[in-house]
Formats: structure tokens, sequence, C-alpha cells
């Protein structure tokens, strides 16, 4: 199963190919739910990344089951009938997929890979290694703007691994939720005054903010405004999951990175 356009800006579609048996090197697995993700209507729309052919199709995010196995992996683990969780990235060939989530449903495992992906290599895009937990001695503060979204909620968990004071906003009906998954703060974007409000609560906790990670698209600018009041004479860095327009504000002393596929993770 995967889901699939034939012209440029047409709806995707959930597609049946044809069941081949597996060649060497091969693992068939039948797919019970697959997940698209905000990347996918960017290539749809606008052809970012460059689309070479059409029919064309995206399997990103995938949980499945094991349906049959080329002899060669018998002795490997999971055996035939075991629940996966695949990540089938779109920018590589053949990418290795994790598997295991077996207290999930097929719907929720599906919503994992991108998101969790995208979360770390965003950390990691601005100088963040990924074993900053052992190496923080103090616990240092960062922002997550849009938390509540798939890749926010997945950059909130993994900075609360790292040892971070997390900063949040989203709407206020989230707010528990976050508080859940980790947030030591948490704001309503859509109040007017929210970045006076984060400013205001990183002063009173006697913190300056060096990194922020925007999850969701058009939230650049406040993520901006808050850096520069808060970071003193250092560079902030910005992890940005969307595609960076050209035309994105700028701001002395702030770097704002896209999250580009991991080339090198």
């Amino acid at each position: 199963m995967t889901s699939s356009t034939s012209t440029p800006g047409e709806h995707l579609a959930v597609i049946l190919p044809q069941k081949d048996a597996p060649m060497t090197n091969d693992i068939l697995i039948e797919v019970k739910a697959i997940a698209v993700n905000i990347a996918d209507y960017y290539q749809r729309d606008q052809g970012i990344p460059p689309i070479p052919q059409y029919p064309t199709s995206w399997v990103q995010m995938s949980r499945a089951s094991w349906s049959r196995l080329d002899p060669m992996f018998r002795r490997m683990r999971p055996k035939p009938g075991a629940r996966v969780t695949a990540f089938a990235s779109a920018f590589f060939e053949n990418g290795l997929p994790d598997y295991g989530a077996f207290h999930l449903s097929f719907e929720e495992a599906a919503m994992l890979p991108m998101a969790v992906l995208t979360a770390w290599d965003g950390w990691y895009v601005i100088g963040i290694p990924h074993d900053t937990n052992t190496r923080l001695r103090i616990r240092k503060p960062c922002l997550v703007w849009g938390a509540s979204s798939s890749v926010g909620s997945a950059a909130l968990q993994s900075a609360k691994i790292m040892g971070f004071t997390v900063y949040t906003t989203a709407s206020a009906r989230h707010h528990e939720y976050l508080k859940q998954l980790g947030a030591d703060r948490t704001f309503d974007y859509k109040d007017a005054d929210v970045v006076a409000q984060i400013i205001q609560a990183a002063r009173d906790d006697g913190v300056s903010l060096h990194n922020a990670y925007d999850a969701v698209a058009g939230s650049l600018e406040p993520t901006m405004e808050i850096l520069k009041e808060l970071k003193g004479d250092a560079v902030a860095k910005i992890a940005h999951a969307a595609l960076l327009p050209p035309d994105a504000p700028t701001v002395e002393g702030i770097e704002a990175k896209f999250v580009y596929p991991p080339w090198i993770l």
C-alpha cells in the first residue's frame, strides 16, 4: 500500500501495488497503515524536492507486519508475522526500517518514524549532539514552537531526554498534554502578547535562550524575536522543520537552518 499521485498538484490516492516475490536482499511486508507528512504536500504542490517522473509514490512512514521473507533473511529477527514500524525514506533507496512498537495501533505507529527522525535531526542540524544529556551540568532552556504537532511533540520529548528545560507553544487545549510529555512552560501561540509572555518567563527564570525548534510553518518571526531578546551576546540557532522561503526574515546573531535529510546520521 502506498500514497500516489499521477500529476503535479493532484490529490494523493491510496493504491495497492502488485505483489511480487521478494528478490535476494528484499523483504516483503504487508502494510496496514501509512502516514502523510506536511513535507509530502510541499513536494506534491511545489515540487520540492523535485519529482523526477509521474506517476510517483510516497512511502515514508508505515506500520506493517512481516508477510514474506527471502530465504537468506530467515535467521534474522523479527520473524514473519511480527509487527513493524518502517521508515522508507523518500531521499534514499532501500532505507533500513526499525521495528517494534507492539503497544501501539497501526495508525499510531505510522505517525512515529518521520516525526521522530525530523525532531532528532533538527537538534543535530543546529549543533546539539545526541549525547547532550551527559554534557549538561545545568538544565539549559530551549523553545519548541508548535509543540503539539507530530514533529513538535517529538522535539519536546527529545529535548527532555537531552536534559533541557523546555518552553513550548501550542493551543491552550493542548497544554495539559504537553505537560504530560515533559514541557516545563506552556504558552498559547494565539495570545497577542505570547512573545512578551515567553520573554518575561525566561527572565523570571533567570535564563538565556539560545536554541529553538520551529516545528510549524509561519512562526519564524516570533521565534526570532524571542531569541533576539534572550540570547545575550551568543549566537542563537533555530531548527526550522518547514522549508525556509527565499524571503525568510533574518536577524543578526540568529541562524535559522532547514532540517534537511540526515545524510550522515
